[in-house]
């Protein structure tokens, strides 16, 4: 599951084969709508909704569930815990652990460089993978 189509490297796609299936959650789609929305010219709002459109094309778009909210409340119990985050502050990471979520229910491999997901998620719950593809050694 890609969590930043932006940054994917040509050397990784490469190698997938035609039986990988690459996903996209459709929180980066939110996101991407709110980009949209608060973009400063029409030049940047047309790459943005261009962007969209290629990536509702491209990737399977995965949804939210009920099942995967088992492990949200796991992974933002268990950084709170470990970290010692507050109530107000940890909101800014609630979308980043939902993707964890919806990665470890459907046993993808995450690519996304944000730190959350190696520095804290991963050994929260040592099932999610997750791979940085925005550098080179990866």
């Amino acid at each position: 599951m890609i969590q930043n189509p932006l940054f994917l490297r040509s050397q990784h796609l490469a190698q997938l084969t035609e039986l990988d299936e690459i996903y996209i959650s459709i929180l980066s789609i939110y996101e991407l709508e709110f980009s949209l929305y608060n973009a400063k010219t029409n030049l940047v709002k047309n790459k943005i909704t261009n962007l969209i459109a290629d990536l509702k094309e491209i990737f399977n778009i995965l949804p939210l569930s009920p099942e995967a909210a088992t492990y949200y409340g796991a992974l933002k119990s268990g950084f709170q815990k470990s970290t010692g985050i507050n109530r107000k502050a940890i909101k800014k990471h609630n979308i980043d652990i939902m993707i964890a979520a919806t990665a470890l229910e459907h046993n993808c491999i995450l690519v996304a460089k944000d730190g959350i997901y190696n520095d804290h998620l991963i050994l929260i719950n040592k099932q999610l993978n997750v791979e940085d593809w925005t550098s080179e050694a990866n």
